[in-house]
């Protein structure tokens, strides 16, 4: 016995099939997007920019495990991590870690130049100081309020890039 009912199932392919449309559970962002243009300014011979973002996952996948200026920054109580010369690295990918808003300053201090990516599906996971600091002192880049296949207008998962030193013509 079987129900065919809703999306779940479908005898025509359509252009995009939302792993959402049941609970709305899983972020649709276009990350793409925001490691293009964090990937541009490596590229134009710039690799002293740090790259900061809420999950370890995403600077392997895009820039690859051995970025030498990776930041994950997160809640400290959910992350391992093991501190090496007063500085934190996580445990999985040995990227730098930021705990709190000290430790942002500190790696932008060391970093003149940088992004912090922010997924919506994270925020209430990241220290309450480090973000407010991002949010009024980082200049935005890109906000994100949609995945741009998507068809529900209602499947809204925000992101924010942000930076710091950068350049502007």
């Amino acid at each position: 016995f079987l129900i065919l009912n809703g999306h779940k199932f479908t005898f025509k392919p359509r252009l995009f099939y939302s792993p959402n449309d049941d609970m709305k559970e899983i972020p649709l962002v276009d990350y793409n997007v925001a490691y293009e243009r964090i990937k541009r300014e490596i590229q134009a011979g710039d690799e002293s920019i740090a790259v900061v973002d809420t999950w370890g996952d995403r600077i392997a996948w895009y820039l690859g495990r051995d970025y030498q200026r990776a930041y994950w920054i997160y809640y400290p109580e959910r992350v391992k991590y093991e501190t090496e010369n007063n500085q934190k690295f996580d445990t999985i990918f040995h990227f730098g870690f930021i705990a709190n808003k000290e430790d942002l300053v500190k790696v932008m201090e060391k970093n003149k130049k940088g992004f912090v990516f922010i997924d919506g599906h994270e925020v209430s996971f990241l220290p309450k100081d480090a973000l407010w600091y991002i949010e009024n002192n980082l200049k935005l880049e890109v906000k994100f309020d949609k995945f741009s296949l998507d068809p529900d207008p209602y499947d809204t998962w925000p992101a924010w890039l942000y930076s710091w030193g950068m350049k502007r013509n």
